[in-house]
């Protein structure tokens, strides 16, 4: 069983998750964007419940994770969201968003280099290559 899934089913004994009804992707996203990043994890988790290989979900999950600077929760999301990496440019740029905040800047690089490989016009995993050759001040 995958990680993600074995603490979507922690936190769903310590929540009642059947509350409510699973919504769709945008009503996530919607939640998320306006700072409501605890309900969206609660409602990603609903859909992870009902359907645990829905990799996008993962990396949604992820991207919550990384807006409230809990890089170690985004890094396990991401990196099962990675597990589709070699197919999704986006996983691969965000896996690299978090590693770099966490300072693993040769991993970060690694999966900029990913996103770019799939995605060659990827303007995000340029910058976050040029950001990690860039000197700090």
């Amino acid at each position: 069983m995958s990680s993600v899934l074995q603490s979507v089913r922690k936190r769903k004994k310590r929540r009642r998750l059947g509350e409510g009804k699973v919504v769709s992707r945008e009503a996530y996203v919607a939640r998320e964007e306006v700072g409501r990043y605890e309900m969206a994890l609660e409602q990603y988790d609903r859909k992870l419940a009902v359907d645990p290989e829905d990799e996008k979900i993962a990396l949604l999950e992820g991207l919550t994770y990384f807006r409230m600077t809990r890089y170690e929760d985004a890094l396990r999301y991401l990196s099962e969201a990675a597990g589709y990496e070699e197919r999704d440019p986006e996983a691969a740029y965000y896996r690299g968003r978090v590693l770099e905040a966490m300072g693993r800047t040769e991993e970060a690089r690694t999966s900029y280099e990913n996103a770019l490989a799939l995605e060659a016009g990827s303007e995000e995993a340029r910058a976050g290559l040029a950001r990690l050759r860039s000197p700090k001040d």
